[in-house]
C-alpha cells in the first residue's frame, strides 16, 4: 500500500532529531554503525517515536535489505 502523505514542518523536524540521536544510522565513524543489531533498534527506534499510526518509511525498509546508505 503506497501513500502520497506530505509531512508538516513539525512532523519533518521530528523525524530530522530522532535520526540525530541514532549516529550508529549516519556516523560512519560511531562503533556502533557496523552492527546492524543497532542500526534496526535505531530504525524502531524513530518508527516508535514518530508516533504516526502505520508509519513505515519506505526508503528505510528498502536501505535495510539492500545495505544502501540513505541520503
Amino acid at each position: 500500500m503506497s501513500t502520497n502523505i506530505k509531512w508538516n514542518v513539525e512532523t519533518t523536524i521530528k523525524f530530522i532529531q530522532l535520526h540525530k540521536l541514532n549516529p550508529c544510522l549516519w556516523n560512519f565513524k560511531s562503533p556502533e554503525y557496523k552492527i546492524k543489531q543497532k542500526r534496526d533498534a535505531a530504525y524502531n527506534s524513530i518508527v516508535n517515536g514518530m508516533n504516526i499510526t502505520g508509519f513505515e518509511n519506505k526508503k528505510i525498509q528498502e536501505s535495510k535489505k539492500s545495505g544502501a546508505r540513505i541520503e
